[in-house]
């Protein structure tokens, strides 16, 4: 099984190392940041709105926990809050009121809104008492006993009881990434608790806690990277109950959730895929009209056609040929190996055993003369193709050429994909690799070695969401690959 826990444990290191995001100087520094924090704070000490904190201990750089970008500041989090809100002890004698009074037994996943209890107090109880209020996107944090580390954030005005301390955080500091430091520093909290069935985490503990301060833009950009990465592993929580412990099986199950729009949301902004689906065919006319292509009279009706199923409302249905300039298989020189053809160097020839789905694969590689390839335009790959095996046991096995390529020529064994809009090439490689249409080539494929002809791939139906929704799609993708091959 995929140790997702881990995982997220090892997204939120990296990010709060600065390895998820890159740095911007545009957006300042944590430096810039750390001194308009200060001149807010004491606009409000002087404005009688918040209380002067106590003094902390200085940061020292010399003393940090770990190596900084050079834009962020290790600072004290009493220093980046306005205030932290220790709740009065005793507990109200009436709840009659509209102000939820919430317990640890009220926390909502990430949230805490209201009392399942329905227990509210008045502004009547709250000023007799002494109490303090919780402004809506408070991040509580539990700070005695056991339940030292619940870390939530709230969506309303409320009070707590003892167990919580609320941390209200400054403009300039992000509650969300507030919580994921803190969420990442709970083995920590519990030692300074003291790890006893009594502990207690205190006002000063807590504002004594060193944290990372990058620049305000940068924090917001992590937390929108760490929900996208963590969204992924919620996905892969659902299918691991679902299925074996197969690492394989799982990415083809999240390449599957992917192309039916279910690890991302659809955005009015991002438009439709019907408007790209047209800028697509209008320029395919230009380049008939012009006689770079030619028309494809291999496409099948799509009357009555039934899709493999539903996509969301802003997504539609194409075939592979509707979208590409060419499709088409390579050939093999004649005489093949036995005739001297190949070279030690040259332009590269791709067989099938190059042809792999995380790229192109140069062990075992011949090459053929410039002269031989400028008799076989229609068997050359050019930077941005796709490569699709066709025949025997790799059938299926799909590549992405670089974008760095230069010239290569391909066998018979292998089909040319090329794009009209190659900005879509990378979601229409996921396709191809995803579950559904590795079925169809299996299923089609005819012959005594499997053979999947260029009209069959033609007429393959796929998925087509917005193209900027197609980008979310596969940078999420990689950023959960790229994560996996970290924590290795």
């Amino acid at each position: 099984m995929i140790d997702t826990r881990a995982i997220r444990n090892r997204i939120l290191d990296l990010a709060l190392h600065g390895q998820l995001t890159k740095q911007n100087l545009v957006e300042g520094t944590g430096e810039t940041l750390f001194n308009q924090i200060q001149k807010e704070k004491n606009q409000l000490i002087v404005k009688g709105e918040i209380k002067k904190s106590q003094a902390y201990s200085k940061s020292n750089a010399q003393k940090a926990p770990y190596k900084l970008p050079n834009s962020w500041k290790w600072v004290r989090l009493g220093e980046v809050l306005n205030e932290v809100i220790v709740p009065q002890r005793d507990k109200p004698k009436v709840f009659d009121g509209d102000i939820p009074w919430c317990r640890i037994e009220d926390a909502d996943g990430d949230y805490m809104s209201y009392s399942h209890s329905g227990q509210n107090v008045s502004q009547e109880v709250i000023d007799r008492m002494n109490l303090r209020v919780f402004p809506k996107g408070t991040v509580l944090f539990a700070c005695s006993g056991a339940s030292i580390g619940r870390i939530l954030i709230t969506t309303t005005e409320l009070c707590t009881n003892q167990t919580f301390n609320g941390l209200v955080c400054n403009r300039g500091l992000y509650n969300w990434y507030l919580l994921y430091f803190l969420r990442n520093s709970i083995s920590r909290l519990k030692r300074l608790g003291g790890g006893s069935a009594m502990a207690y985490v205190s006002q000063k503990k807590i504002g004594e806690m060193m944290i990372p301060l990058p620049p305000l833009a940068e924090q917001k950009r992590i937390v929108e990277k760490v929900n996208s990465l963590f969204s992924i592993l919620d996905t892969i929580d659902e299918l691991q109950a679902r299925y074996a412990a197969d690492r394989e099986v799982l990415k083809s199950k999240l390449i599957d959730a992917a192309i039916r729009g279910k690890l991302t949301k659809q955005l009015p902004e991002d438009g439709t895929a019907e408007e790209l689906y047209q800028q697509i065919q209008e320029e395919k006319k230009k380049l008939i009209k012009e006689k770079k292509i030619r028309p494809d009279k291999t496409l099948s009706s799509t009357t009555g056609r039934k899709m493999p199923f539903e996509v969301p409302s802003n997504w539609m249905w194409c075939r592979l040929g509707e979208i590409t300039s060419k499709i088409g298989a390579g050939n093999t020189p004649k005489g093949g190996k036995k005739s001297g053809i190949y070279k030690n160097s040259g332009v590269p020839f791709i067989r099938e055993m190059n042809v792999y789905n995380d790229g192109l694969r140069y062990d075992g590689i011949v090459y053929i003369s410039q002269e031989l390839a400028d008799q076989r335009i229609g068997s050359s790959v050019y930077a941005k193709d796709i490569l699709l095996n066709i025949t025997g046991d790799s059938i299926g096995r799909c590549s992405l050429v670089n974008d760095n390529f230069t010239l290569g020529n391909v066998n018979q064994h292998v089909l040319i994909i090329r794009l009209i809009n190659q900005n879509i090439r990378k979601y229409i490689h996921l396709c191809i690799c995803s579950p559904m249409v590795q079925n169809i080539i299996n299923s089609k494929a005819t012959g005594d070695k499997a053979g999947f002809s260029a009209t069959k791939a033609k007429n393959i139906y796929v998925p087509l969401p917005p193209i900027a929704e197609q980008k979310r799609i596969v940078e999420r993708l990689d950023s959960f690959i790229d994560i996996l091959s970290k924590e290795k």
